[in-house]
């Protein structure tokens, strides 16, 4: 099975200020730590990891940090040209369009210790686990109305049918059916066009998950394509920071059950986690750790010195 990853530089286009982005991580060096570990713990299980990304972004990652992908392809400064960086999603539309063949997509912040299973290789369309009725999708639905623009009738249908939003939370994504995600893909795409030019993060929140997340799952549900879930749970059961939680540790000693970690959102923040991914690339991978210190500068990154934490992490 085909893997793909994909880096955007969110228009940053010089590699010393690339080296400074932190993407939502602590400190950027825990950013490119993850992307180091998560390809890695790809490239033991598969023989063909992709990543799709621009040109600063295969200068830092490919020429500067050496990360093994199997192929590279060069893309993101074309196709996003007068993207907001904002719309961080459309890269990964990008990715899931160019795709002929089946693929598994995953995110830069998950790692996995073991193969993905039999019935996900063999899944018409997989997903990370469903989410239902999140606030953010509300939230995002209705601010994009404001804007009297055109909403894809199969979001508007599977609101009215479930009388709340359901998408499929795509830290993993992909799947044999090509024909599907290319039509997807492309639908997304042409939906966040639509506001390229005037909306702000303030005035349309949370909209990567509305076009990305919930139109996906809302075409396949009216097209009756059935998504194969990695976890058959919704998410909420591991939205909080627990050492128990498979998507909130970084655990490689073979007692995390699903073999599979997902640093979303704030959990790239959190100290434990972070030392936990410093320390794993350090004992595992210390060529690619001793690497990443000497192009961006080195750093213990085995102490708890950095920045507070945001209030309310703990």
């Amino acid at each position: 099975m085909k893997i793909v990853q994909t880096f955007w530089s969110c228009k940053i286009d010089t590699i010393q200020e690339l080296k400074k982005f932190r993407s939502g991580w602590l400190t950027n060096h825990h950013h490119y730590m993850g992307w180091a570990l998560s390809c890695l713990q790809l490239r033991n299980f598969y023989n063909d990891v992709e990543l799709v990304t621009d040109k600063v972004g295969k200068q830092l990652l490919i020429d500067e940090l050496g990360l093994p992908y199997t192929s590279v392809k060069v893309v993101l400064d074309e196709k996003l040209e007068g993207c907001p960086n904002r719309f961080w999603a459309t890269s990964k539309l990008v990715a899931y369009g160019l795709q002929d063949s089946p693929f598994i997509h995953v995110d830069g912040d998950v790692f996995i210790s073991k193969p993905f299973s039999q019935s996900i290789h063999e899944s018409e369309i997989l997903s990370q686990n469903i989410e239902d009725d999140y606030t953010c999708y509300r939230i995002a639905l209705d601010a994009a109305l404001d804007f009297k623009r055109e909403i894809p009738t199969e979001i508007l249908s599977q609101r009215s049918i479930n009388n709340k939003p359901l998408a499929s939370c795509m830290g993993i994504f992909g799947g044999n059916n090509i024909e599907f995600i290319k039509d997807y893909s492309s639908r997304a795409m042409d939906f966040s066009k639509e506001f390229y030019s005037d909306s702000t993060d303030e005035n349309l929140p949370f909209f990567n998950t509305l076009f990305e997340q919930e139109l996906m799952h809302s075409m396949a549900d009216i097209k009756k394509i059935p998504i194969q879930y990695f976890f058959e749970i919704d998410s909420k059961k591991y939205n909080k920071f627990n050492f128990d939680d498979p998507l909130s540790k970084i655990n490689f000693r073979g007692n995390n059950q699903y073999g599979f970690v997902h640093l979303g959102g704030y959990h790239k923040r959190e100290y434990l986690n972070c030392l936990k991914l410093a320390f794993v690339l350090r004992t595992r991978y210390q060529k690619y750790y001793k690497r990443i210190n000497q192009v961006l500068g080195k750093r213990n990154h085995l102490k708890l010195y950095f920045e507070p934490a945001p209030s309310g992490m703990f």
